[in-house]
């Protein structure tokens, strides 16, 4: 969207500050982020999308709780839609470095010991998808985490389709055994939700993640999944890892882990889907990333390899 200066110029009245200018940071899927730069210093300013003030709001009542702790600290929220049309936040500039495309060591174990630390964080309320349960579901979540593949599939050609189609089932298969794997777990973890590399702020032994919009509560073998998938670890590299983040090495747990990671890898391979069936019909900003067929039948054939990798775990654990 275009900002005018007088706009920017209210924003950081609201700062106590004097704009001196602006640029963009980034566009993605749920909101464009801007650079702020002012007398004052320099911040980020959040522009949700108009479908999604939800997320940016759960992004807000998060961050402000962590107060700069596991991410950038927030300063104010607006959404009178006044200045600007849209809901909008304004955050610390975290500047630091990403890390490399290949993980240290001792970046791995930071990570661990990072999620360890948030994952103190806990509620006691199941996900909004399963409000109508009485205990976490393991089916709840397979319906939860394809309903995106089954609304888009057409999109991909038959034999394609056939092929994803067959994991899914031979997925549900063991989910439906397992329903209840996570039956006693009492509690949820505060979970970050996406720790792509561009993300993850590394600078003097500290990390620190930005765009906190899945931000949920959920088991947090979830979160810890997806730092295993986005990163493609290695046996090594994941134990590890877990182990900083002090996750148990008991069976149970291992099998806790490897179902949920199951479970990621088919949420990731239905939102490529979905994704692909939007950019097919030119819904997606041609600025974003994952905006071309190229790149989304590109992380699909990805995805299906990683829940092929993990299928064949599971089968020899369960």
């Amino acid at each position: 969207m275009d900002l005018q200066q007088a706009q920017l110029e209210v924003i950081c009245m609201k700062l106590h500050a004097e704009y001196k200018n602006h640029k963009l940071l980034g566009r993605g899927a749920f909101n464009i982020s801007y650079l702020l730069v002012t007398d004052k210093g320099k911040f980020v300013l959040r522009i949700g999308n108009s479908t999604h003030t939800k997320k940016l709001l759960k992004e807000y009542i998060i961050l402000k709780k962590l107060d700069g702790q596991f991410g950038p600290k927030v300063f104010f929220i607006d959404d009178s839609l006044k200045i600007i049309p849209r809901i909008y936040i304004i955050e610390e500039l975290l500047e630091g470095v990403h890390p490399e495309e290949v993980f240290s060591e001792e970046l791995l174990l930071a990570m661990g010991e990072w999620y360890s630390r948030l994952h103190k964080y806990k509620s006691s309320t199941l996900p909004e998808y399963m409000n109508d349960s009485s205990q976490y579901s393991l089916i709840r979540s397979f319906e939860w985490v394809t309903i995106d593949f089954y609304e888009n599939k057409e999109v991909l050609d038959e034999e394609f389709r056939k092929k994803i189609n067959l994991f899914y089932a031979q997925a549900f298969t063991i989910i439906r055994k397992e329903d209840k794997l996570f039956s006693k777990r009492k509690e949820l973890s505060l979970n970050q939700g996406d720790p792509s590399r561009s993300n993850i702020f590394y600078t003097n032994g500290i990390v620190k993640l930005v765009d906190w919009e899945f931000t949920k509560y959920e088991l947090r073998e979830w979160d810890l999944a997806f730092f295993v998938w986005s990163r493609d670890l290695t046996q090594e590299q994941k134990k590890l890892f877990l182990e900083a983040a002090k996750y148990p090495k008991t069976k149970e747990a291992e099998k806790e882990f490897e179902i949920i990671y199951l479970l990621h890898c088919l949420m990731m391979l239905s939102w490529m889907v979905e994704r692909l069936n939007q950019v097919e019909k030119d819904e997606v900003d041609p600025q974003q990333s994952n905006s071309t067929k190229e790149e989304m039948m590109e992380g699909i054939q990805e995805s299906l390899a990683l829940l092929e990798k993990s299928m064949e775990i599971i089968k020899e654990i369960f």
